[in-house]
């Protein structure tokens, strides 16, 4: 008998990334100082005025002084704090109101996704928003956009942007920036993640490869091997019928353990993006992914190996934590996932010291290579009210969290007192945006692969010091709470993989990465959950694999039809 019976369990992930940042401009209001009190550096630039007379000088750090305040909404995504810190009451608040004159003040805190978008849309309704927002979706901006409610930070940016902030907003190329620009105007700084760490890694027991004499996966069949392997050949050996080869989770192609978007991949199948993975058909338009032929191979194959048993038979009703649960139980031995898969597997060896989880690269149907999917589209970004006073300190904003953050101000006493974890609380959070650099884990398992082969740390940046320090401690000292970092950063970890898809020009980008079409943002949803539910029957063997022909009849007359029209004439637009 099968054991279904686990407790959920919470996960915390600190994920290391995202990136970007913000703009403004107009009369400050407020005198600025010539200089910043505190220990970040500051450069200065000329503005001039129409008649070429230089106006004033302008620093991108410079202290208002008498000092200003930045109203300001957030997500309170798992942010918390220590001893009697608030949103408004903390090191960072305090830090920016000593060195740069600017006290933060939150209109309020939706402590729930649902109550950030009631709360959102009452701000729009009744025109009634803070200085600047950092939107959750590509349709938030749209709507405070057509609202009239932003304003064209063009100028401001130019002007008070550092060169670090724009390296790093940069880093992921022009595309993100051309999804803000609405009629000619910058109408906020998108918040373009890393384009490597989207992509799908496969991960494996390696200690059940070895028992049973496996291969490590090279090619599907490899994969579908491991799988029915994993489930008949007692790899647990407990003498049970009580382990699985292939871990689903019920929402299919999203979150972390049991993801699907990679074992579509391998088949040259694209079936999920925000609003759609899109992809070019034999005639240059776009058509998309998840309506194409090569997905109805990938779910033929995932009808077979949930009817040999090999995918748990109540995967429908199984979130990611419960998946990840069953993975670090021992129940569960391969998986598709993204990069930090195996920070949630660290209890795995709590269970079985022996257990071994290891990232592989995507495989492939045929002689073609498996193309991870990735995509440059934009859902969060920084935007500024109209009606803001000092628009430009949003971007010293943004600008001192860089210098602080990743450049040479980032000395070991600024890291530990502004971005350290202390008593299990991410200090970092505090901060209005964790803005991070597109390439940052790239970066760091690099530095941290040299460093471990030369033992030289001396000018190694503190928080990438942090990380090798975790990876050596678990390879040295055998430390297996840092089990999981080591396997994204060091050797043989998921960066690695990563950095071979970079190296070998394997990402695959969705080619829409405009803002949400009129029929998207009215019909996605629906679409979306006629895809989830189709895929699942289909899976479950509740529907035949022609069910999938229909599907694809019903999206294109739901909307699909409609909003890939739109999207090619966006897609027609760009050139």
């Amino acid at each position: 008998m099968r054991n279904n019976k686990f407790k959920f369990l919470s996960y915390l992930l600190v994920f290391v990334l995202i990136s970007i940042l913000f703009t403004a401009c107009g009369d400050t209001g407020s005198k600025e100082t010539e200089s910043t009190t505190g220990a970040v550096t500051t450069g200065q630039s000329s503005v001039a005025t129409t008649t070429g007379v230089e106006e004033k000088k302008i620093d991108p750090l410079g202290k208002y002084e008498p000092g200003i305040e930045l109203t300001f909404v957030r997500n309170n995504d798992s942010v918390q704090f220590s001893g009697n810190d608030s949103f408004d009451n903390n090191v960072w608040t305090q830090t920016l109101e000593k060195d740069l004159g600017i006290k933060l003040k939150h209109l309020w805190v939706a402590a729930t996704t649902d109550v950030w978008a009631q709360k959102l849309n009452i701000a729009i309704t009744t025109n009634d928003i803070p200085d600047f927002i950092v939107t959750t979706s590509a349709i938030e901006f749209k709507r405070l956009t057509d609202a009239g409610l932003l304003a064209d930070v063009t100028e401001v940016y130019n002007n008070y942007k550092l060169p670090l902030l724009h390296e790093i907003l940069s880093a992921a190329g022009d595309i993100p920036f051309k999804s803000a620009i609405i009629d000619g105007k910058m109408m906020g700084l998108p918040i373009s993640g890393s384009v490597s760490d989207k992509c799908p890694v496969l991960w494996a027991r390696k200690d059940w490869l070895t028992k049973l004499n496996l291969p490590e996966p090279k090619t599907i069949d490899d994969v579908l091997a491991i799988s029915k392997a994993f489930t008949e050949k007692d790899p647990d050996g407990n003498n049970k019928n009580d382990t699985y080869g292939l871990a689903v989770n019920k929402d299919l192609y999203q979150k972390v353990g049991g993801n699907l978007s990679g074992f579509f991949n391998c088949f040259h199948a694209y079936v999920y993006e925000e609003y759609g993975y899109w992809l070019k058909d034999s005639t240059g338009k776009l058509v998309c992914g998840a309506v194409q032929p090569q997905v109805k191979a990938a779910l033929q194959k995932l009808q077979e190996l949930y009817a040999a048993g090999q995918i748990d038979r109540e995967f429908g009703v199984k979130d990611e934590t419960k998946i990840h649960e069953m993975m670090n139980a021992g129940t569960i031995g391969m998986t598709f996932g993204p990069m930090y898969t195996s920070l949630r597997l660290n209890d795995s060896l709590k269970i079985d010291p022996n257990a071994d989880w290891r990232p592989y690269p995507l495989v492939s149907i045929d002689n073609e290579k498996g193309m991870p999917q990735s995509s440059v589209a934009v859902n969060n970004y920084i935007v500024v009210s109209k009606n803001a006073k000092n628009p430009e300190a949003v971007i010293k904003l943004f600008n001192y969290w860089c210098e602080t953050r990743f450049g040479e101000s980032c000395t070991p006493e600024v890291f530990e007192k502004l971005c350290r974890n202390k008593d299990g609380v991410q200090i970092f959070k505090y901060f209005p945006y964790v803005l991070g650099r597109p390439d940052q884990n790239l970066v760091t398992h690099r530095e941290i692969m040299k460093a471990l082969e030369t033992k030289d740390i001396s000018k190694m940046n503190p928080g990438i010091m942090d990380s090798y320090k975790k990876v050596d401690s678990y390879l040295n000292n055998g430390d297996v709470t840092n089990y999981g970092i080591a396997r994204v950063f060091g050797p043989g970890g998921s960066q690695s993989v990563l950095q071979g898809y970079v190296d070998r020009g394997l990402i695959k980008i969705s080619e829409f990465y405009g803002n949400p079409t009129p029929t998207i943002a009215e019909k996605w949803s629906t679409l979306k959950d006629m895809q989830l539910q189709t895929f699942t029957r289909i899976i479950m063997g509740d529907a035949p694999i022609s069910e999938f022909d229909k599907f694809v009849s019903d999206w294109e007359k739901t909307g699909g039809e409609q909003i890939t029209k739109e999207v090619n004439e966006w897609y027609a637009a760009q050139k």
